[in-house]
């Protein structure tokens, strides 16, 4: 029935407004706060021990796959390579004509055989030198920034000791641990809305991995979205993801401020139409669903079609008389 607040006796009344409740769709979200890391995130060190003679990059530099960063020291190497050349020329000639002789069928097949190892083996000599040679170049094994140079030209280094940090910036992905208690409710590709306070920028994306484990400590899994690439995002900056993890469907959802509290649980006021046809408060109690920003979704004590007393409700009670000016609700 419509209401009709001139059918009120002519007592005291109090101004309200209302909002008539309509079936919604709830949507809630869970929060979570997630860290950016790199996928490629790489601590280059060196393969062989020696001294830092030069370095070709700097901090902040892109560079490829395969590209050189600095050098240590090979002059000893280099050395022994040119030993080991002159050596192998003496040797190459020696075979060369040990190889004429014999097919000549003049000397001996043992040495015709010496000459032919001792060549040989000269040859397998240069290829490792120059092999170790090149270990004394350090290049990055993956494209991406040059995120830090540790050494200095004339420092010492050795093998596992970290020389650059190579960050890929091109991949990069947030990651967040959620309660078990949402695993039913995420699954990849689901779309979620991260935030990055140190920014003031949020962006949409897309849930590209569910972790398969629970971690035992704090019965959390992982998440992971992959963001876009931007040089605005960096490793282990803070991000806040939100989930849809429900949409209830045909839900009565009111604003939460409306929702008031006493010893008996949540309530709230609605305008009812009196016997007499006058317009009186009515004290409704709820139980409350899940809440997420401003809104709230009831389970019981509410219908559609209600009208939500949503200005002038904080002092009534129970029948007080009203009448409507809806003119209160934007002020």
């Amino acid at each position: 029935a419509r209401l009709n607040p001139d059918a009120a006796p002519k007592v005291k009344q109090t101004a309200v407004s209302t909002l008539t409740l309509k079936p919604t769709t709830f949507e809630h979200f869970v929060k979570v706060q997630g860290q950016v890391e790199a996928n490629q995130n790489i601590m280059v060190s060196p393969l062989v021990s020696g001294r830092i003679t030069r370095i070709f990059v700097r901090e902040g530099q892109q560079v490829k796959a395969g590209q050189l960063l600095a050098q240590i020291d090979d002059a000893i190497m280099r050395r022994s390579i040119e030993e080991v050349k002159t050596s192998l020329d003496l040797a190459t000639i020696m075979f060369e004509k040990q190889r004429d002789l014999w097919a000549q069928e003049i000397g001996t097949e043992i040495q015709y055989l010496t000459a032919k190892n001792q060549k040989e083996a000269l040859e397998r000599r240069l290829a490792t030198l120059e092999e170790q040679l090149d270990l004394n170049r350090i290049k990055a094994p993956i494209a991406g920034t040059i995120d830090e140079i540790m050494p200095k030209v004339g420092e010492m280094v050795t093998p596992g000791m970290p020389a650059f940090r190579i960050v890929n910036a091109r991949d990069l992905s947030l990651k967040a641990s959620l309660s078990e208690a949402y695993i039913p409710y995420v699954r990849p590709g689901d779309e979620v809305k991260i935030t990055f306070p140190a920014l003031d920028r949020s962006i949409d994306a897309k849930v590209s991995t569910v972790g398969q484990f629970i971690n035992p400590q704090d019965r959390t899994f992982d998440v992971e979205v992959k963001l876009p690439s931007s040089p605005d995002f960096k490793p282990n900056m803070f991000g806040e993801i939100a989930i849809n993890d429900r949409n209830i469907e045909e839900a009565i959802v009111v604003p939460l401020p409306l929702v008031q509290q006493s010893e008996r649980g949540s309530f709230v006021y609605v305008a009812e139409q009196g016997a007499d046809g006058s317009l009186v408060a009515r004290r409704r109690s709820l139980v409350l669903g899940l809440s997420y920003g401003s809104q709230v979704q009831v389970i019981e004590g509410l219908q559609a079609g209600d009208q939500l007393i949503n200005a002038g409700y904080k002092d009534l009670s129970d029948g007080q008389r009203l009448i409507l000016d809806q003119s209160l609700a934007g002020r």
